[in-house]
């Protein structure tokens, strides 16, 4: 359900960037533009970050490591593909805010501690 959600909302996002910047909606002119690949980038990182702070205050740890898998995804791609096509204001953007977020990640959310089973709890008392 999460994944589902997360390709509808990475589609909300693509249409919107459609209808407010002009460009074709095709995957090819979506996938180099600019303005895509920057707001992607903070998109996903957003997203990740959600997930971590909601995760952290729930106590999942599960939930906390999938925000920081996306968010070590960001990270890979801000290298292998916003680094390398965009030569523009947008990659500026986008490293400093990525950058930005991924500081006050660590600041809002810890990772969450491991569950312990009963049995250890016995044990160690």
């Amino acid at each position: 359900l999460g994944v589902t959600y997360f390709y509808w909302l990475n589609g909300v996002l693509m249409r919107a960037i459609h209808h407010s910047a002009g460009i074709p909606f095709r995957f090819d002119k979506l996938f180099s533009a600019p303005l895509v690949q920057t707001s992607l980038s903070i998109y996903w990182s957003v997203i990740g970050i959600a997930l971590m702070i909601y995760a952290s205050r729930q106590s999942l740890r599960w939930l906390w490591i999938t925000g920081v898998s996306l968010l070590g995804i960001v990270v890979t791609k801000l290298f292998l593909i916003d680094l390398s096509k965009t030569e523009t204001i947008e990659r500026i953007v986008s490293f400093i805010s990525v950058g930005v977020l991924l500081l006050l990640v660590g600041y809002f959310s810890p990772i969450p501690p491991k569950k312990t089973s009963k049995k250890n709890e016995r044990t160690s008392t």
